[in-house]
């Protein structure tokens, strides 16, 4: 979901509003840290790439040419920098927690953690693509269209990889329960 008050805040931001820039930072860092989870459990690796992330922007705001998607750029942004430090460490242990673990309530039942847990293993399990559409889709409520252009692919692509990818899920969820009766 594009807001369009990033923007307007992000035109501060490019004439050196700190003020409006520390918005930016909390409007979309717990995302961002969210997002960066679907691609290394590495917490370090995350926080120091999204905190080099807005150091660069605010080092370079002036030449960032932001028109539509604040979020959406700033998601890219992070994608390469976390990849980019993960072939440096040649550790490319794209893995996965893709729930969001601030937004989730504690559930009062153990099965509601075992069939969390089940959903996120079946997730980490996804090939990547197909993880990081279902992360963009569900879990950051980005419409396919945003997501088509976060990862550079045509819609129709996008709605075949989460669809691909959720039903894998389904069908390892539903063999396991089987398995289990």
């Amino acid at each position: 979901m594009i807001k369009s008050e990033d923007i307007e805040i992000w035109i501060r931001v490019q004439k050196g509003d700190k003020v409006a820039f520390d918005v930016l930072y909390h409007d979309h860092v717990d995302s961002l840290y969210n997002y960066g989870s679907s691609f290394t459990s590495d917490v370090q690796l995350i926080e120091d790439a999204i905190q080099e992330m807005f150091i660069n922007i605010w080092t370079k705001r002036s030449t960032i040419n932001i028109k539509s998607n604040v979020k959406g750029y700033f998601f890219t942004s992070l994608r390469r920098r976390i990849i980019s430090q993960l072939e440096k460490q040649k550790n490319i242990d794209l893995d996965c927690d893709l729930l969001d673990r601030q937004t989730l309530m504690k559930p009062s039942l153990g099965q509601f953690d075992e069939r969390m847990d089940r959903v996120k293993s079946e997730i980490s399990q996804l090939p990547n693509r197909e993880r990081e559409a279902i992360v963009l889709k569900y879990q950051e409520g980005l419409s396919y269209d945003d997501i088509s252009k976060l990862m550079n692919l045509k819609s129709h692509a996008i709605y075949k990889l989460v669809s691909r990818g959720m039903k894998k899920i389904k069908v390892n969820i539903n063999s396991g329960l089987k398995l289990l009766l």
